[in-house]
């Protein structure tokens, strides 16, 4: 995830050091634009950040989706409010030796609502930078405990579990909080009006473990693609 983040922030700079006066006429043009709407597809790589006992396990990213629409929203030049909704995956994968595995798989609707800063880098192309608050409600998903020659243990990642007494698999099961929330920060460019392509990560500010004691946040790099109406 960390390779994906730096590519963008990359591209990012370079972009936007080649088009800074382009983007800065965009805000003394006398258009403020209508408001549109979207729809946005993506991949995800998400991780959980996991402490228990003051100790921080090391998850891999789990690769899923995101599909949802948004609004735009204009209130002056170059400077747009973006509300959306998107049903998107979580979660991760943890290997913890012996050949025991461990995979997160939530599903969220969340609600994202974002400040969006844009300008014109050339005729037929628009950069934009989003940042703002999302909110996010659990919809379901599973845990799932993988023991070679064992069969596989799954359990609610938002249910009520009961105790296994299994060590490794008591410590990581709970009734996870299906309310969710943190921020996005992302930059994306429109081609020919229309055709949208960016980078988002969001950053979950909630603790959603309720019954194990530990301290669970979700993590998000996501590459977008869309279409604007």
């Amino acid at each position: 995830m960390k390779k994906f983040m730096v590519l963008a922030a990359l591209l990012l700079m370079g972009v936007s050091t080649v088009s800074a006066q382009r983007f800065g006429e965009m805000f003394g043009k006398n258009k403020k634009g209508d408001v549109t709407f979207g729809v946005r597809a993506g991949v995800n790589f998400s991780d959980l950040t996991f402490k228990y006992n003051d100790i921080v396990y090391d998850h891999e990213a789990r690769t899923g989706f995101q599909l949802g629409g948004i609004v735009d929203i204009p209130l002056f030049n170059g400077f747009y409010i973006q509300p959306g909704l998107f049903v998107t995956s979580r979660g991760a994968t943890l290997n913890s030796g012996e050949n025991h595995e461990i995979v997160a798989s939530p599903i969220y609707l969340a609600v994202p609502v974002l400040a969006s800063f844009r300008g014109d880098v050339c005729d037929w192309c628009n950069l934009q930078f989003n940042v703002g608050p999302y909110l996010g409600v659990g919809l379901g998903g599973r845990y799932k405990f993988k023991h070679a020659g064992e069969p596989t243990v799954k359990h609610d990642f938002f249910g009520s579990n009961p105790k296994t007494g299994d060590f490794e698999i008591d410590d990581y099961v709970g009734d996870n909080s299906r309310f969710d929330m943190g921020f996005s920060f992302g930059v994306g460019a429109t081609f020919i009006k229309h055709w949208y392509v960016g980078f988002q990560y969001d950053l979950g500010l909630v603790d959603i473990d309720k019954t194990t004691g530990a301290k669970v946040h979700n993590g998000n790099f996501a590459i977008q693609v869309g279409y604007n109406f």
